[in-house]
C-alpha cells in the first residue's frame, strides 16, 4: 500500500493548520534514550517530504512496553483523540502505540473520530480503503515477533546456565570477583562459615528468622551484597535460607513471567517442573544438601499452619487486588508513627490489625484492633450521630441559599468575561490569518497563530466547564438522616461495596493508645471526621453545608472493664448512704467489685481526674502488653507528618 503524497484531505477542526499527534516510545531503560528524538525527527522529516507546510506537531515520548494498556501517555492519545484535538497521528510502526489487537483498535478509534493515522514502517494509512487487512497484519506481526524475540532470549539464557553462566548477585558468604562470568569463579568466604552453622543450629531448634536476624545483628555479620537495609531483618534470613545456593545448588527456570491480558502487565507464577534447570556447585555449598533438605522440610511444616487454607487447590486470594480489604482494613492510622494498621495476626489473634511501624519494630504501639468488633463499635457510633443530625433552620437555609447566589453570580461574571475574551481572540486570529493571506507565512506570525489558537482552545474548554445549569438548593435533614441510615444498613458490613461507602464518608481513622492512670488497662481511641455532604440531594458541594454535615466522632474500641463502667454508680449510691454491700447488690456485682470501683474513684480524685483514661504519649514502663520498645531491634521513627 502506498501512502498518500498530500495531506490534502484532512481538514483541521480548529480552522489552522493541521494538529498532528507524534508517538515515540522506547520499551527499557536499556534503550538508547536518543532514540525518542530519532522518532521525532523522522515524523518531522516525513510531514516535510509529504507537504505539510501548516501543521502543530505535538510529541508524546515515553519508556514502557508496549503491551500494557494502562500508560499515561495511550491514554492521553486516547483522550486527545476523542476531544477532536488530533488531525493526524504519526508513529514509527503500528507497535509504538500500543501492541497487540489492540493496535487495530486504536485505528478504529482514529477512523470513528475523522482522524487520520500513518504508521510509517508498517505502511499504514487510515486513509486507505483496505487500512484494516494492512493494521491486523501489522499487529499480528508485531506480536509474533515479541514471542520469536523472548523465546530466543529464553532459549539463550537456558543454554548459558547449562554452561555455568547467567551469574546472579551472590548472597551472604559468596564473592563473585569482577568480570566473572561462570560459576566455577564465584568463592565462598571461611569467614561465613560459623554464621551459617549458627544459623542452622537455631532453625533446628525452632528458632524463628527474626531471632537468627537479630543474632547476625549482635555478632557483626556484614550484610549481604546488594542491599539497601542497614540492618539485618527476618525477610533478608528467609530469602538466604530458601536459596538452594547454600547447599550447593543453582536453580533456574522456579518461576516465570505470565502476562495478564487485560492490562498487558506480567506477574510471576510458578514454572511447570519440567522448565526446572538445576546446576550443581558443590564448592559453593555451607550445608550438606540433605540435612538442607530436611530443614526445608522442618520450615514448610512449621510454617504450614500460617499459609491459605486452600479450596479443592484453588487459592482463596486469586485474582483479588491486594490492596481491596474489608473496612477498616486500609483505613486506620496510627496517632504516634502515623503508619497504617494492616491485617497481621497481630499478637497470634486472627482478625486483628496492627501497626505496621510496630511490625517492623519503629513503633511501640503494638496495640491491635479487633476487625469485627471494632467495625461494629464504629458503625453504631456513625449511625447514633446521623441520628441526632438537627434539621437546618430558617437563618442557615438562607445563609446556604445566599452562598448558592453568590457563587452563582461569580460564575455568571466569568461565563461574561470568557465569552468577551473569546470574541477577541477570534478578531485576532482572523486579523494574523490575514495577514499571512496578505504577505505570506512568516516564523513569527506562524508562533503567533499557533500561541493564538491554543489560548483560544483553552477559553473554549473553560466556558464547557462554566455553562452548567443553575442547581436548586434544596437541603432536608430528616432525608439525609434517611439516606444515611438506609445506605449503610442495607449493605453487608464486610463487603466491598460497604468499605467504598465508608471512605467516601470517612478520609481517614486515627486511633491512639489509652490508658487508666496505673496502665493496668489498655485500649485504642479512634478519631475520625464524618462527611455527610454526599447525602444531601443538592448543594452538598457548598462549604457551608459541608460544614453544616461535618462531624468530629471519637469511639472507644475496647471494651471498659467493670469498676470503670459501674464506678460513678457505686460512687452516687455510696454518698446517699447505702452500705458496701447493699451497693453489690443493687447493681448485681460482688463486693470486691464494687471496692475496686470505689479505689479507681478515690485514686481519679488524688491525681485529679475527670475520666480513668489517659492518653499515651509514651511507652508505659509497667505494661505487659507494650514492650515492643524494648526489642533489641526497636528504634523509634515516626512518618515526617503524623496525623
Amino acid at each position: 500500500m502506498a501512502i498518500a503524497s498530500s495531506l490534502d484531505v484532512i481538514k483541521s477542526r480548529a480552522g489552522g493548520p493541521v494538529r498532528v499527534l507524534g508517538i515515540a516510545r522506547i520499551s527499557t531503560v536499556h534503550q538508547d534514550e536518543q532514540s525518542l528524538d530519532d522518532q521525532e525527527a523522522l515524523y518531522r522529516r516525513w510531514l516535510e517530504e509529504h507537504g505539510v507546510a501548516r501543521h502543530k506537531l505535538r510529541m508524546l515520548k515515553s519508556r514502557g512496553s508496549g503491551e500494557r494498556l494502562d500508560r499515561a501517555e495511550l491514554k492521553r492519545a486516547r483522550r486527545l483523540i476523542k476531544n477532536n484535538k488530533v488531525d493526524l497521528v504519526l508513529a514509527e510502526d503500528l507497535g509504538r502505540i500500543v501492541r497487540r489487537v489492540h493496535g487495530h483498535i486504536f485505528c478504529e478509534l482514529c477512523e470513528d473520530h475523522d482522524t487520520r493515522l500513518v504508521a510509517i514502517n508498517d505502511n499504514l494509512d487510515t486513509a486507505n480503503e483496505n487500512w484494516r487487512s494492512h493494521s491486523i497484519f501489522a499487529a499480528f506481526r508485531h506480536e509474533q515477533y515479541n514471542g520469536d524475540t523472548a523465546k530466543r532470549i529464553r532459549r539463550t539464557l537456558n543454554n548459558r546456565f547449562d554452561q555455568g553462566g547467567v551469574l546472579r548477585t551472590p548472597i551472604f558468604g559468596i564473592e563473585k570477583p569482577p568480570g566473572a562470568k561462570h560459576d566455577s569463579e564465584l568463592r565462598k568466604f571461611d569467614w561465613a562459615q560459623p554464621y551459617y552453622d549458627r544459623l542452622l543450629e537455631m532453625l533446628e531448634n525452632d528458632a524463628s528468622f527474626a531471632e537468627v536476624a537479630d543474632w547476625f545483628q549482635a555478632n557483626g555479620a556484614p550484610l549481604p551484597p546488594s542491599v539497601r537495609l542497614k540492618s539485618w531483618h527476618a525477610s533478608m534470613i528467609q530469602r538466604i535460607v530458601y536459596n538452594p545456593l547454600i547447599s550447593g545448588l543453582r536453580v533456574r527456570n522456579q518461576k516465570k513471567s505470565k502476562r495478564v491480558n487485560q492490562t498487558g502487565r506480567y506477574k510471576s507464577v510458578n514454572a511447570a517442573p519440567e522448565e526446572l534447570r538445576v546446576r550443581h556447585v558443590p564448592h559453593l555449598a555451607f550445608i550438606e544438601p540433605e540435612r538442607y533438605k530436611r530443614l526445608i522440610a522442618k520450615l514448610n511444616a512449621r510454617n504450614a499452619r500460617f499459609s491459605r487454607r486452600y479450596t479443592s487447590g484453588i487459592d482463596p486470594r486469586l485474582g483479588r487486588p491486594k490492596k481491596r480489604s474489608r473496612w477498616p482494613g486500609q483505613h486506620i492510622y496510627c496517632g504516634i508513627c502515623g503508619r497504617m494498621f494492616v491485617y497481621s495476626g497481630g499478637r497470634g489473634q486472627v482478625g486483628h490489625l496492627m501497626c505496621q511501624g510496630a511490625r517492623d519494630h519503629k513503633c511501640w504501639n503494638g496495640l491491635t484492633v479487633h476487625e469485627t468488633r471494632s467495625r461494629n463499635q464504629l458503625l453504631k457510633a456513625i449511625l447514633a450521630e446521623v441520628e441526632q443530625l438537627p434539621d437546618f433552620d430558617a437563618a442557615l437555609l438562607a445563609s446556604i441559599q445566599a452562598e448558592a447566589e453568590s457563587q452563582w453570580r461569580e460564575r455568571m461574571a466569568g461565563l461574561v468575561h470568557l465569552r468577551q475574551l473569546l470574541l477577541r481572540l477570534d478578531a485576532q486570529v482572523a486579523n494574523v490569518t490575514e495577514a499571512i493571506a496578505t504577505m505570506g507565512m512568516s516564523q513569527s506570525l506562524r508562533d503567533k497563530l499557533f500561541a493564538l489558537e491554543a489560548e483560544r482552545a483553552d477559553v473554549q474548554s473553560r466556558l464547557r466547564d462554566t455553562e452548567v445549569p443553575r442547581p436548586a438548593i434544596q437541603l432536608d435533614a430528616g432525608e439525609i438522616r434517611r439516606l444515611a441510615r438506609q445506605s449503610m444498613t442495607s449493605l453487608a458490613a464486610e463487603s466491598w461495596e460497604f468499605a467504598r461507602l465508608m471512605r467516601k464518608l470517612i478520609s481517614r481513622i486515627v486511633v491512639y493508645p489509652m490508658g487508666l492512670y496505673d496502665h493496668s488497662t489498655l485500649g485504642l481511641r479512634a478519631e475520625f471526621a464524618l462527611e455527610l455532604g454526599d447525602f444531601a440531594a443538592s448543594g452538598g458541594n457548598l462549604p457551608e453545608v459541608q460544614a453544616e454535615l461535618r462531624r468530629q466522632i471519637v469511639v472507644e474500641l475496647f471494651e471498659r472493664p467493670q469498676r470503670v463502667a459501674l464506678r460513678q454508680q457505686v460512687v452516687d449510691l455510696r454518698a446517699s448512704g447505702m452500705r458496701q454491700q447493699d451497693v453489690a447488690a443493687t447493681l448485681g456485682i460482688t463486693a470486691t467489685a464494687a471496692q475496686h470501683a470505689a479505689a479507681l474513684d478515690r485514686g481519679m480524685k488524688i491525681l485529679g481526674l475527670d475520666d480513668p483514661y489517659v492518653l499515651l504519649t509514651v511507652p508505659p514502663t509497667n505494661s505487659r502488653r507494650l514492650r515492643r520498645h524494648l526489642h533489641p531491634r526497636y528504634r523509634f521513627d515516626p512518618l515526617p507528618t503524623v496525623p
